[in-house]
């Protein structure tokens, strides 16, 4: 079974982008969690954040470890911002 992988490019506002990173820069996570997580079929999320040499990546399953909590309301806020430029940019593009 091969994993799928959607892509879509759109333009952002240098806004955007800065308040986005601003919120992700706030969020304080520990690096590991001891939440056990099984399953089979689902969805994986992941989020890589760094500059330079010096960065991050958090990855889970379904939904984040209860650790992670913040992370995730911050990644799920930012999913639906892109997946909302992306049904305007599909509509633009269908016009």
């Amino acid at each position: 079974l091969t994993p799928t992988f959607y892509t879509h490019s759109f333009d952002m506002t240098t806004e955007f982008v800065s308040d986005t990173l601003d919120k992700f820069m706030a969020v304080s996570v520990p690096s590991l969690t001891s939440t056990p997580v099984i399953g089979l079929d689902g969805t994986s999320y992941e989020v890589g954040l760094g500059s330079g040499f010096s960065w991050s990546c958090f990855h889970w399953w379904q939904k984040p470890p209860s650790e992670w909590q913040s992370l995730g309301i911050v990644f799920q806020d930012t999913l639906q911002e892109l997946e909302k430029a992306i049904a305007v940019k599909s509509q633009a593009d269908a016009v």
